[in-house]
Protein backbone atom coordinates (compact mmCIF):
# COMPACT_ATOMS: atom_id res chain seq x y z
CA UNK A 1 0.00 0.00 0.00
CA UNK A 2 1.64 3.31 -1.21
CA UNK A 3 1.27 5.99 1.41
CA UNK A 4 -1.11 9.13 0.88
CA UNK A 5 1.97 11.12 -0.40
CA UNK A 6 1.61 11.08 -4.05
CA UNK A 7 -0.48 13.24 -6.80
CA UNK A 8 -1.16 10.02 -8.79
CA UNK A 9 0.83 6.84 -9.33
CA UNK A 10 0.59 3.74 -11.74
CA UNK A 11 -0.04 0.00 -11.72
CA UNK A 12 3.23 -1.88 -10.38
CA UNK A 13 5.03 -3.32 -13.51
CA UNK A 14 7.65 -5.50 -12.51
CA UNK A 15 7.42 -4.20 -9.15
CA UNK A 16 7.98 -0.80 -10.39
CA UNK A 17 5.42 2.07 -9.99
CA UNK A 18 5.68 5.78 -11.47
CA UNK A 19 4.36 8.23 -8.94
CA UNK A 20 4.20 12.05 -9.13
CA UNK A 21 5.29 14.20 -6.44
CA UNK A 22 4.73 18.14 -6.13
CA UNK A 23 4.04 18.00 -9.97
CA UNK A 24 7.52 15.84 -10.72
CA UNK A 25 7.45 12.32 -11.72
CA UNK A 26 9.88 9.53 -10.35
CA UNK A 27 9.82 5.64 -9.58
CA UNK A 28 9.51 3.57 -6.54
CA UNK A 29 9.51 0.14 -5.56
CA UNK A 30 6.97 -2.37 -4.43
CA UNK A 31 8.42 -1.81 -0.65
CA UNK A 32 7.92 2.00 -1.04
CA UNK A 33 11.29 2.94 -1.53
CA UNK A 34 12.58 5.86 -4.22
CA UNK A 35 14.27 4.06 -7.38
CA UNK A 36 14.18 7.28 -9.74
CA UNK A 37 14.39 11.05 -8.19
CA UNK A 38 10.88 13.01 -8.67
CA UNK A 39 12.68 14.83 -11.56
CA UNK A 40 10.93 14.68 -14.43
CA UNK A 41 8.32 16.54 -15.91
CA UNK A 42 6.67 13.07 -17.47
CA UNK A 43 7.39 9.59 -17.42
CA UNK A 44 5.53 6.72 -18.68
CA UNK A 45 5.94 3.21 -19.49
CA UNK A 46 7.56 2.44 -22.99
CA UNK A 47 8.06 -1.45 -22.68
CA UNK A 48 8.12 -4.21 -20.31
CA UNK A 49 11.32 -2.37 -18.78
CA UNK A 50 11.82 0.74 -20.02
CA UNK A 51 10.44 4.23 -19.56
CA UNK A 52 10.03 6.99 -21.54
CA UNK A 53 10.89 10.57 -19.66
CA UNK A 54 10.77 13.80 -20.50
CA UNK A 55 12.05 17.26 -19.24
CA UNK A 56 12.16 20.86 -20.98
CA UNK A 57 10.33 19.20 -23.88
CA UNK A 58 12.81 16.85 -24.61
CA UNK A 59 12.92 12.91 -24.15
CA UNK A 60 14.80 10.50 -23.20
CA UNK A 61 14.73 7.03 -21.76
CA UNK A 62 15.47 5.30 -18.82
CA UNK A 63 16.09 1.61 -17.74
CA UNK A 64 13.75 -0.03 -14.77
CA UNK A 65 16.83 0.04 -12.64
CA UNK A 66 16.99 4.26 -13.39
CA UNK A 67 20.16 4.02 -15.65
CA UNK A 68 19.70 5.55 -18.83
CA UNK A 69 19.32 4.49 -22.18
CA UNK A 70 18.86 7.14 -24.17
CA UNK A 71 19.62 10.94 -22.70
CA UNK A 72 17.04 13.44 -22.50
CA UNK A 73 17.75 15.36 -25.59
CA UNK A 74 15.05 14.20 -28.61
CA UNK A 75 12.26 16.29 -29.49
CA UNK A 76 10.42 12.73 -29.68
CA UNK A 77 10.45 8.90 -29.52
CA UNK A 78 8.98 6.36 -30.87
CA UNK A 79 8.12 2.43 -29.55
CA UNK A 80 10.52 0.11 -30.31
CA UNK A 81 9.48 -1.97 -33.53
CA UNK A 82 12.02 -4.72 -35.23
CA UNK A 83 14.86 -3.54 -32.56
CA UNK A 84 14.89 0.10 -33.82
CA UNK A 85 12.86 2.80 -32.60
CA UNK A 86 12.35 6.33 -34.16
CA UNK A 87 13.69 8.99 -32.32
CA UNK A 88 13.36 13.02 -33.65
CA UNK A 89 15.72 15.79 -33.06
CA UNK A 90 15.73 19.27 -34.99
CA UNK A 91 13.15 18.04 -37.31
CA UNK A 92 14.67 15.30 -38.57
CA UNK A 93 14.54 11.55 -37.51
CA UNK A 94 16.47 8.40 -37.51
CA UNK A 95 16.82 5.10 -35.53
CA UNK A 96 18.33 3.67 -32.37
CA UNK A 97 18.66 -0.07 -31.66
CA UNK A 98 18.00 -1.77 -28.29
CA UNK A 99 21.42 -0.67 -26.69
CA UNK A 100 21.04 3.04 -27.24
CA UNK A 101 22.97 3.76 -30.36
CA UNK A 102 22.23 5.21 -33.42
CA UNK A 103 21.98 2.97 -35.57
CA UNK A 104 20.41 5.29 -38.70
CA UNK A 105 21.45 7.98 -39.11
CA UNK A 106 18.83 11.45 -37.79
CA UNK A 107 18.48 13.24 -41.46
CA UNK A 108 15.28 11.92 -42.60
CA UNK A 109 12.48 14.05 -42.85
CA UNK A 110 9.83 14.08 -40.75
CA UNK A 111 6.36 13.39 -42.30
CA UNK A 112 2.34 12.74 -41.26
CA UNK A 113 2.03 9.86 -39.73
CA UNK A 114 5.82 8.86 -39.56
CA UNK A 115 5.63 6.92 -36.28
CA UNK A 116 3.62 4.56 -37.48
CA UNK A 117 4.39 4.44 -41.64
CA UNK A 118 8.53 4.47 -40.68
CA UNK A 119 8.58 1.72 -38.23
CA UNK A 120 10.70 -1.15 -39.17
CA UNK A 121 8.59 -4.27 -40.20
CA UNK A 122 9.83 -7.28 -41.02
CA UNK A 123 13.53 -5.27 -41.30
CA UNK A 124 12.77 -2.65 -43.65
CA UNK A 125 11.38 0.43 -43.06
CA UNK A 126 9.64 3.26 -45.29
CA UNK A 127 11.46 7.12 -45.16
CA UNK A 128 11.38 9.93 -46.70
CA UNK A 129 14.14 12.21 -48.05
CA UNK A 130 14.75 15.40 -50.04
CA UNK A 131 10.96 15.35 -50.35
CA UNK A 132 11.06 11.87 -51.80
CA UNK A 133 9.61 8.70 -50.53
CA UNK A 134 12.09 5.39 -50.55
CA UNK A 135 12.81 2.31 -48.63
CA UNK A 136 16.11 1.27 -46.37
CA UNK A 137 16.72 -2.43 -44.16
CA UNK A 138 18.17 -2.58 -41.18
CA UNK A 139 21.55 -1.58 -41.44
CA UNK A 140 20.57 1.64 -43.69
CA UNK A 141 21.12 -0.06 -47.38
CA UNK A 142 18.06 1.62 -49.68
CA UNK A 143 16.48 -0.93 -51.30
CA UNK A 144 13.75 1.35 -52.65
CA UNK A 145 15.35 4.23 -54.03
CA UNK A 146 13.81 7.71 -53.07
CA UNK A 147 12.13 8.83 -55.96
CA UNK A 148 8.63 8.70 -55.61
CA UNK A 149 6.12 11.16 -54.44
CA UNK A 150 4.48 9.76 -51.48
CA UNK A 151 4.38 5.78 -50.12
CA UNK A 152 2.87 3.65 -47.10
CA UNK A 153 2.69 0.19 -46.45
CA UNK A 154 -0.18 -1.99 -47.97
CA UNK A 155 1.30 -5.31 -45.92
CA UNK A 156 4.31 -6.76 -44.41
CA UNK A 157 6.33 -7.17 -47.64
CA UNK A 158 4.45 -4.57 -49.84
CA UNK A 159 4.00 -0.61 -50.69
CA UNK A 160 2.09 1.48 -52.26
CA UNK A 161 3.43 4.51 -54.14
CA UNK A 162 2.81 7.54 -55.32
CA UNK A 163 4.21 8.98 -58.95
CA UNK A 164 2.51 12.51 -59.72
CA UNK A 165 -1.22 11.63 -59.06
CA UNK A 166 -1.42 8.00 -59.39
CA UNK A 167 -0.65 4.69 -57.10
CA UNK A 168 1.05 1.43 -57.58
CA UNK A 169 2.47 -1.18 -55.52
CA UNK A 170 5.92 -2.42 -55.12
CA UNK A 171 7.44 -5.77 -53.54
CA UNK A 172 10.19 -4.22 -50.98
CA UNK A 173 12.34 -6.60 -51.08
CA UNK A 174 12.94 -6.54 -54.88
CA UNK A 175 11.14 -3.70 -55.75
CA UNK A 176 9.53 -5.32 -58.38
CA UNK A 177 6.27 -3.74 -59.40
CA UNK A 178 3.46 -5.91 -58.22
CA UNK A 179 0.89 -3.19 -60.01
CA UNK A 180 1.71 -0.25 -62.10
CA UNK A 181 1.06 3.64 -61.05
CA UNK A 182 -2.63 3.68 -62.45
CA UNK A 183 -4.61 3.88 -59.50
CA UNK A 184 -6.30 7.00 -57.53
CA UNK A 185 -5.53 4.97 -54.22
CA UNK A 186 -4.46 1.82 -53.06
CA UNK A 187 -5.05 0.50 -49.66
CA UNK A 188 -3.89 -2.60 -47.05
CA UNK A 189 -3.80 -5.93 -48.93
CA UNK A 190 -5.60 -8.93 -46.50
CA UNK A 191 -5.60 -12.32 -47.76
CA UNK A 192 -3.68 -11.28 -51.26
CA UNK A 193 -6.70 -8.73 -52.09
CA UNK A 194 -6.28 -5.06 -51.84
CA UNK A 195 -8.80 -2.18 -51.97
CA UNK A 196 -7.29 -0.34 -55.35
CA UNK A 197 -9.37 3.05 -56.70
CA UNK A 198 -9.44 3.35 -60.39
CA UNK A 199 -9.59 6.92 -62.12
Amino acid sequence: VLPFQYESASEFHNKRAICQLNGLYGMIDDSGDSIVPFLFDFMEWHSKDLVKVSKNNLYGIIKRDGSQLLDISYDEIGQFAGKRAIVMKNNRMGFVDTTGQVVIPIRYEIYNNVMINSQFINGYSVLRSKTKFGAIDSSGKVVIPFRYDDMHRVGDSLVAFRKQSKWGVLEIVTGRTVAPPSYSGIFSFSKGYAVAVKG
